[in-house]
């Protein structure tokens, strides 16, 4: 039977591809069968229920609007997705404030799987949505996972909320913004009852650092707090043997930190699991140096710092005694590379293991009128109070903030380190690179890389003949240079045959 065009037939009218004949309800069910059939071995549906679950848990977005509407989605798309999902609690777990009707739905969804808490301070009305918001979800505190508070409260309420009990609790992040005569007159009490709880992230406020609390936590955040004197800060340390993850942030303390802090009497605080600690912008470089003497971590643990020197600061301002960071903090003494650059903004130093991984990092944040004066201080001390008798690899990228000083500071740097065997320069002025003219720093150098230097053909050619190994000379190899890069530095292309001729050289004019 001819199909007239714009005209939609009933399916028992649908004739075969051939036409020669009409499909009866038979054939109109079978049909229907083989068209569930083609949708149910389509790729995503042969997927096991378990894999589609967590692909769905994964594909959450951080804004909460979209991660609502996504789930309204997901959970629409087809019987067999709907049911997934509805079968999956842990995807409706999520709860930041939401329309009332939408709360109820999620909750009954999440059934009894632990629960996310989040709420953050937005706009002037959002002390009456907290109040709302807390009304909500307290009656569930038996199931938080999770609590994130960034709202400005008083210590009165804080403690309040934190009376729990949370039997599930293992995170908790708070943001409240505490004044200072809050925590005189009344500091907020810490959770009752947390024994899962093992990540605490403080800002501009805290939980007194005698709460048990500390005894389980793997992982801590204090920022923005205001200590009355550095033992303070000890406790809370000294309080939490099982960290893993350390990071300290803007903190300031009320008495003055002595110079002898930098020799604090034992017992230290000891660290043994610690693998991340982060010190950065600390109220004074010597808050950073005294946190840092008290410290005793293995030598697994990655360790960055940040700091803003004074005009009058070499690296003594920042770091603890060569005998300290030896025995205690190994880390900072065991690097195998070490990477300086240097600008008019800043200096930084960074670590690296002989499996070329971040060991340690220390940036220091400078002015462009005080660079000059800093930065040959801060060089002098790389080889005195950075200990590092493993080092082999030095690299330093100046960045055209040449300062003359650095000259005899980088060259006693490496005339501390004779066994160097890889260097590599970039940006370095010529008086820089130049150094390497004297054969008695770093005797045992095997490779040199040059990048976007301004060093003369006439010194280089003089570097490689006073470094290579003469032929025939008889003497067992002690890594003399055998190995050139070039990059970015096209007035060494006419003397690349003589190079050549000489050792293995590798040449990239960009």
């Amino acid at each position: 039977m001819p199909v007239q065009p714009g005209v939609e037939l009933r399916p028992s009218q649908l004739a075969l591809a051939d036409g020669t004949q009409e499909l009866g309800p038979v054939e109109v069910a079978a049909a229907s069968d083989s068209k569930l059939h083609q949708d149910q071995i389509h790729p995503i549906h042969r997927l096991p229920n378990e894999i589609l679950s967590s692909i769905f848990c994964l594909a959450q977005r951080a804004d909460y609007a979209h991660h609502v509407r996504d789930l309204l989605n997901l959970s629409s798309v087809c019987h067999h997705w709907r049911e997934i999902a509805l079968g999956c609690p842990r995807l409706w777990t999520r709860f930041r404030p939401l329309q009332r009707s939408l709360f109820d739905l999620f909750l009954e969804r999440s059934k009894e799987a632990p629960l996310d808490i989040e709420f953050e301070n937005h706009g002037h009305r959002s002390e009456a949505t907290f109040q709302e918001y807390l009304t909500l979800v307290y009656p569930h505190v038996h199931r938080w996972r999770t609590f994130q508070l960034r709202h400005s409260v008083n210590a009165e309420i804080l403690s309040s909320i934190l009376l729990g009990p949370f039997p599930l609790l293992e995170i908790l992040t708070l943001d409240c913004k505490l004044r200072r005569w809050d925590w005189a007159v009344s500091a907020p009490a810490g959770p009752s009852h947390a024994p899962q709880l093992g990540v605490l992230r403080l800002r501009d406020t805290y939980i007194p650092f005698t709460h048990p609390i500390y005894s389980n936590l793997t992982d801590l955040s204090l920022t923005r707090i205001q200590f009355s004197e550095m033992q303070g800060l000890f406790h809370v340390l000294e309080a939490s043997p099982l960290l893993k993850r350390l990071h300290l942030e803007s903190l300031a303390f009320f008495s003055p930190i002595p110079f002898e802090s930098i020799h604090p009497p034992p017992p230290l605080v000891q660290l043994p699991q610690l693998q991340f600690l982060h010190i950065i912008h600390m109220a004074t470089p010597q808050a950073l140096r005294a946190t840092l003497s008290c410290l005793v971590a293995p030598p697994s643990t990655r360790m960055v710092f940040a700091a803003v020197p004074y005009l009058e600061d070499d690296l003594s301002a920042f770091l603890p005694l060569g005998d300290h960071i030896q025995t205690s903090l190994p880390t900072l003494s065991s690097a195998f590379a070490l990477r300086v650059g240097t600008s008019t903004s800043g200096c930084n130093v960074r670590g690296y293991t002989s499996r070329h991984e971040v060991s340690f990092e220390l940036q220091l944040l400078l002015h462009a009128a005080t660079a000059r004066q800093v930065l040959p201080r801060i060089f002098s001390g790389l080889g005195t109070l950075l200990p590092t008798p493993s080092l082999q690899f030095f690299f330093l990228h100046d960045a055209n903030s040449y300062i003359s000083a650095i000259v005899p500071a980088l060259a006693d740097f490496l005339a501390r380190h004779p066994d160097i065997m890889h260097l590599a320069f970039e940006e370095c002025h010529d008086s820089i690179t130049s150094i390497l003219l004297n054969t008695s720093i770093c005797p045992r150098l095997h490779s040199l890389r040059i990048e976007k230097c301004p060093l003369s053909p006439e010194n280089l050619l003089e570097i490689v003949g006073l470094r290579m190994r003469p032929e025939n000379s008889g003497l067992e190899p002690r890594g003399e240079l055998d190995r050139l890069e070039i990059r970015g530095c096209p007035q060494f292309e006419p003397i690349l045959t003589s190079l050549r001729g000489r050792v293995t050289v590798k040449y990239d004019e960009d």
